[in-house]
């Protein structure tokens, strides 16, 4: 990596996890030299690896560990412990996934049954009906259509998304 300097929260450190580049790019020079240089930039790239990346101080784990100790600390510290609860809160959660994933696939049905009402009865219009009245006929279907859609959503997504 090649970085401007920083803190970068304590964890990188210029020279050994990356290479420094001055904001004014006064080093250029140097930081093309370091790249050049295969064992230097091996030994900076082997240390980021083996010290940050592999170190597993930061992967998602450590970070999902990270954030339940400062929901702990935050939330079940305070009063709100009282009616905080991991369980609970697990539980609302999959019963809400559960609502959205069954609307989902409601709304999908409709549609497909409003997608196959519209072909046949647009493909019966054509054969049975005069050109210009199978035209409005087939309007009419799409209005209807539409409308029967738009209400669906509103049921199923009382938000208006």
């Amino acid at each position: 990596m090649i970085l401007y300097p920083g803190d970068y929260s304590g964890v990188l450190q210029p020279g050994r996890h990356y290479v420094e580049l001055k904001p004014d790019h006064s080093n250029a020079g140097d930081v093309v030299a370091t790249l050049r240089d295969p064992a230097r930039a091996a030994a900076i790239i082997d240390k980021a690896y083996q010290e940050v990346a592999w170190s597993g101080k930061w992967s998602f784990k450590a970070l999902a560990a990270h954030f339940d100790q400062v929901v702990d600390e935050t939330v079940i510290a305070t009063d709100s412990a009282k009616t905080f609860d991991r369980a609970n809160l697990n539980r609302e959660y999959q019963r809400r996934l559960r609502i959205v994933r069954h609307q989902a696939a409601t709304a999908r049905g409709l549609q497909a049954v409003n997608a196959r009402i519209r072909s046949t009865s647009s493909a019966a219009a054509r054969r049975l009906l005069p050109e210009q009245q199978a035209k409005q006929l087939i309007e009419a279907g799409r209005r209807i259509g539409d409308g029967l859609k738009n209400s669906i959503k509103s049921i199923l997504l009382p938000g208006g998304d």
